[in-house]
């Protein structure tokens, strides 16, 4: 028998009680786009956030994508100052390209993340929560079975995500949407429409519409109970993944990888293939890793008798083994262009890995390439060395030393960080990977 119902705001605080601890008077960002999802989760937000003596900043994205983008954000802009709520729009400087894989929903999806997790690190904000609800959850797990998905695609979307930078939190998962429309409508808010999501051009909107009229077993609230069944899964799995990863994998600063070759016939091959997922994404620089197939496929020819002797490239990395050990690093063909650093200020993120400060303009940050490589590897650094990171580069194949990140300027060769002597004041490289190595699984709703 199921307990009493709690109200939306005693919901929400659990929801948030399980993601704790915060720090005192917690910041939140929040996601807004002007629908009933997202403008509940504003309000609610915002009440958890006063009664802890923390703020909200709301977030709307203007993709570019609809002429009525703009006054729709003007309009939630004006919902927010209404209630004291501080607010931002986010104008993406071109729309997002729907010529690859995913189509236009993905690449508006990842231009969305991307605008707003970048919004987040400027304004020192560590918690990004959006208002996916249990109908989002539901329909998540149908596409993906309809997909052929595995554990990690059926478990849904993780409640809450850790990245680099922050965590994306969805404290609205077990909420039915008809609850949040119904909160709006108390507060006399009329959410605005976006016509994109009644479009069966989409398949999430067609397996709406047959969710809506589906008999008792496939409602909304089972389905979705069902995805946070194998979120708990997923988590138990990630965790063993994360062990595998901190017995075996030797990261480096430069964004390298070592583990030796023993380390892919250790324990189940369903954790291996999610370490080296996490793998893949950390050192490519991405928040997600490759399709399963891709990593079958790498471990297949990892494991495999003949010991290719090229290196393997996949989702922008290179996997190159070396005597008895497996190393892996960033594909240089495949890195971020330079970026020119700002004098006396962290940069942006370069290559989805790394930022960087300069004492003063006129320094770069770029992959060392292939001309620096060599005169790295003729270096005395490199032939005779000093320290133990200078011992792992000497190891290091040269294919996979062409993508480490180097300082460059007009008046001066390269400068490979924590290896070389670098003159008067230097620039200080950070990693911040958009996907943590290890970062305790994801955790359920």
């Amino acid at each position: 028998m199921r307990g009493p119902q709690l109200s939306l705001e005693a919901a929400f605080a659990a929801a948030m009680t399980g993601f704790g601890p915060f720090e005192r008077a917690p910041r939140l960002a929040v996601a807004v786009s002007g629908g009933p999802d997202s403008l509940a989760l504003m309000l609610l937000a915002d009440g958890w956030a006063r009664a802890w003596s923390g703020r909200v900043l709301a977030l709307t994205v203007d993709h570019g994508l609809r002429p009525e983008a703009a006054a729709e954000a003007q309009q939630v802009a004006a919902w927010a100052r209404a209630r004291g709520i501080d607010h931002q729009i986010l104008i993406a400087a071109q729309p997002p390209d729907a010529t690859g894989s995913g189509g236009l929903q993905a690449a508006a999806r990842a231009l969305r993340y991307r605008l707003l997790t970048d919004a987040c690190t400027a304004a020192g904000i560590l918690h990004l929560l959006t208002g996916h609800h249990q109908e989002d959850q539901a329909e998540t797990l149908l596409l993906r079975l309809q997909r052929g998905s595995g554990l990690s695609g059926l478990a849904g979307i993780a409640a809450c995500q850790s990245l680099s930078d922050l965590r994306l939190l969805r404290p609205l998962l077990a909420v039915p949407k008809q609850a949040l429309e119904d909160f709006c409508a108390g507060q006399g808010l009329a959410p605005i429409r976006d016509p994109s999501n009644l479009s069966p051009a989409f398949a999430r909107v067609r397996w709406r519409a047959l969710m809506a009229g589906a008999e008792a077993p496939f409602l909304a609230a089972r389905l979705a109970e069902t995805a946070a069944r194998l979120n708990s899964a997923r988590a138990v799995l990630e965790g063993l993944a994360d062990a595998w990863l901190l017995r075996w994998v030797t990261p480096l600063p430069w964004g390298l990888a070592r583990l030796p070759i023993a380390a892919l016939a250790d324990g189940a091959e369903e954790v291996r293939w999610r370490a080296l997922a996490r793998l893949c994404a950390w050192a490519g620089g991405t928040a997600y890793p490759p399709r399963f197939e891709g990593l079958q496929g790498l471990l297949a020819r990892l494991q495999a008798d003949d010991r290719p002797r090229d290196a393997i490239t996949l989702g922008g990395t290179l996997w190159v083994r070396s005597g008895r050990a497996l190393w892996i690093g960033r594909e240089h063909a495949a890195l971020s262009p330079p970026l020119a650093l700002p004098g006396g200020a962290k940069s942006a993120r370069w290559d989805g890995r790394f930022s960087a400060t300069a004492p003063e303009e006129g320094w770069f940050l770029a992959g060392l390439g292939a001309a620096e490589t060599a005169r790295l590897r003729r270096s005395p650094a490199l032939k005779r060395p000093q320290t133990w990171g200078a011992a792992m580069l000497a190891q290091t194949p040269a294919a996979l030393l062409a993508g480490i990140p180097a300082f460059q300027r007009l008046d001066c060769p390269a400068f490979v960080p924590h290896l070389s002597k670098m003159p008067g004041l230097s620039p200080r490289l950070f990693a911040t990977p958009l996907r943590p190595l290890v970062a305790g699984g994801e955790r359920g709703s």
